[in-house]
């Protein structure tokens, strides 16, 4: 049986690069977006095309980027209709647009609420002008508040916030007056992350220069903790090391990602997964080129630069990295099917280290982190790859 299908679809434009983004986007003044979304319905085609026998709904998709708010209401509209002509979707079919603050108003809310979109992800990262300083977000604190009144008067009753900690000297008091002000817009969903640098980006250069320093690791930890306290308290289940929701309301394209599931990558540098029906696995990335990926779609190319078998052990190792990072934990019945050799067994001296120093439990059908263990997954994953 194939497993549930996705579709996502990547926005590479961005009003500005964020120092400590490693995304694929670039900076347009203006973004060729009319040109981009008539090479998305071309590849969306395409795609149809070569899934012709496989006649899985899907279960959700998901506008990401970049800054998928860039582009226009009626933009997004179509897109989604010439998605719902080709493809099936279920009943309750998840539609998710990320939006950074800067770029949303009334009328795009409304066009997008329109066109289908059922649920908002909003790139707030934080509630103090201080600190949306040092991350260099496009947006103000003031423009984030009145954007949130927006989303609620649009009617949107699924929304996240994004938001980013452990930035250098934050506090925990300071840290929970922000949480407090999250949780008070009644979002259905958090996603809080802690910062980290990547190689590359203009923060990673500020590290090395020694202009500043991240918290040590004892200061992160405690506002780690001190988060999953903090949103529990308030009705956010910790469904993942980094996402929170309400009962009912963790995000249901993300859940099919950390289950191994199925989705399409629509879009400039997008990656994508797609099982056969043998049981072959396959891996697809599109060029990071925003011009070559127009170029190619123009004359009715492919855009994938990558297309290759993943073999049955790197698939399951990619299922055990996912699944330990869920609450729900990894399924031992499918790492089996995956790798051929139960993980318990098969690492037992490993697994029973973990086990004995409470980071790690299982049963017959599920392997999970403890409690103890959800803020070292990283640690538990490098014993037992």
């Amino acid at each position: 049986m194939l497993p549930p299908l996705s579709l996502y679809i990547h926005i590479p434009f961005c009003v500005r690069k964020c120092p400590y983004c490693d995304f694929a986007s670039e900076v347009h003044h203006p973004p060729p977006t009319e040109a981009y979304c008539t090479a998305l319905r071309q590849e969306i085609t395409s795609w149809r095309s070569r899934l012709s026998t496989d006649e899985r709904p899907l279960i959700s998709i998901y506008f990401g980027g970049g800054t998928p708010s860039l582009l226009s209401a009626p933009q997004i509209q179509q897109i989604l209709q010439h998605i719902k002509n080709l493809f099936p979707l279920t009943k309750n079919c998840e539609i998710t647009l990320e939006a950074n603050p800067e770029s949303v108003n009334e009328a795009f809310l409304s066009g997008c609420l329109t066109g289908g979109v059922n649920r908002l992800s909003l790139g707030v990262q934080a509630f103090s002008a201080s600190r949306l300083a040092f991350l260099n977000r496009p947006h103000t604190l003031n423009r984030a508040r009145t954007t949130l009144h927006l989303i609620r008067q649009a009617g949107f009753d699924r929304f996240s916030l994004d938001l980013i900690y452990a930035t250098p000297n934050q506090t925990r008091k300071s840290w929970q007056l922000e949480l407090e002000e999250a949780v008070s817009y009644g979002a259905s969903h958090l996603s809080c992350y802690q910062l980290t640098i990547a190689e590359e980006t203009p923060f990673y250069q500020h590290m090395q220069n020694k202009q500043w320093g991240l918290p040590k690791e004892k200061a992160s930890l405690a506002l780690f903790q001190f988060t999953h306290q903090y949103l529990k308290k308030h009705g956010y289940e910790a469904y993942e090391i980094s996402n929170f929701a309400k009962p009912g309301q963790a995000s249901r394209h993300n859940l099919n990602y950390w289950s191994f599931g199925d989705y399409l990558g629509i879009g400039c540098a997008a990656h994508g997964k797609i099982t056969q029906p043998e049981g072959s696995i396959w891996r697809t990335c599109n060029t990071e080129s925003v011009q070559l990926y127009l170029d190619l779609l123009q004359k009715n190319l492919s855009p994938l630069t990558h297309h290759a078998l993943l073999p049955p052990q790197e698939a399951a190792s990619e299922l055990l990295i996912m699944g330990v990072r869920h609450k729900q934990g990894l399924q031992r019945a499918h790492y089996l099917q995956l790798s051929g050799e139960d993980l318990v067994q098969a690492k037992s001296e490993k697994m029973n280290e973990l086990r004995k120093k409470n980071l790690l439990t299982w049963n017959k059908t599920y392997i999970r982190v403890t409690k103890k263990g959800i803020a070292l997954t990283d640690s538990i994953l490098l014993t037992i790859l």
